[in-house]
């Protein structure tokens, strides 16, 4: 130790170039290094929100939450799950080890969720989502003298136009309502064909729904599989059978057409309730609005 310092002493020409060089790869190496405001990079965590309306935090734990937990528990490569409940609203965290592919954890875990069929019939279907380190950082406030549904429009059309923009990966719309479907019926036709409002319900709900059939698993990839029933448009909710007779005859749901004042379509004379009459319909229609 001495020795060196001795030497170091004796040759002050080498230290100083020894130090300049240090310096030198310094700046070399940092004018190399990547710079980004908001860097890139995968979080290895996905997030699952179910929401159930009027439930107790209890309730929650025992029909969301717990379910959902047992499902995960058959998935390799998880480092930790992290459940927050609240009342109407139960969340689980699912964090993996970091490494893989994000886009294969993100599949296991719907899979998982999809297999769960003792969600309560009030529950939402689940939101699943990968973490991600996106962050805000324009908002466009679009206004005007005209209705919700032209700015909504507007809107939508503005957020596309934005994706296409190199530099944008992200871009949405907020603050803006859902679009909802209204099925109204009258009191007189369901009594006419011995039904209950009920029922109908029920019928228009079962026939409105999106179910996973299994997975294809190979070598290399797992293709889950699913039937795509879920009525979306009044052009989808207009061809539900309500009622279908030995005959021809059936009822079904009339529409109005797309932003436009309620219509009804009534039936030609009051059916029976045994066998309606043919190509009968009920007096129910819908309205789009949010």
């Amino acid at each position: 130790m001495n020795s060196s310092i001795r030497w170091l002493a004796e040759h002050p020409i080498a230290v100083n170039l020894m130090a300049i060089l240090l310096v030198g790869l310094g700046v070399l190496t940092a004018l190399q290094l990547p710079q980004k405001t908001f860097p890139e990079f995968a979080l290895d965590v996905v997030s699952i929100s179910v929401a159930y309306p009027g439930a107790s935090a209890a309730e929650i734990q025992e029909s969301i939450v717990r379910p959902i937990e047992d499902q995960l528990s058959g998935i390799e490569g998880i480092d930790s799950v992290t459940a927050s409940i609240s009342e109407g609203r139960g969340g689980i965290s699912v964090s993996f080890v970091a490494g893989g592919d994000s886009q294969e954890k993100l599949e296991d875990v719907k899979t998982a969720v999809e297999r769960i069929t003792v969600f309560p019939e009030d529950a939402s279907d689940p939101i699943i989502l990968i973490g991600n380190n996106s962050a805000r950082v324009m908002e466009i406030v679009i206004h005007g003298d005209v209705s919700e549904q032209i700015l909504k429009v507007t809107a939508e059309r503005l957020r596309n136009e934005l994706q296409l923009l190199d530099g944008i990966s992200f871009a949405q719309v907020s603050k803006a309502r859902d679009y909802e479907i209204s099925i109204e019926i009258d009191r007189d036709t369901l009594r006419a064909f011995g039904m209950t409002l009920d029922e109908v319900a029920r019928i228009i709900a079962q026939n409105s729904l999106e179910l996973p059939g299994g997975a294809i698993e190979t070598d290399t990839i797992s293709i889950p599989i699913r039937t795509a029933g879920r009525n979306l448009t009044q052009a989808d909710f207009e061809n539900i059978v309500i009622r279908a007779g030995t005959g021809a005859g059936r009822c079904c749901c009339a529409t109005s057409p797309p932003w436009s004042t309620v219509s009804r379509t009534r039936t030609s004379r009051p059916p029976s309730t045994a066998n309606p009459p043919s190509r009968s319909t009920c007096s129910a229609w819908a309205t789009s609005r949010f």
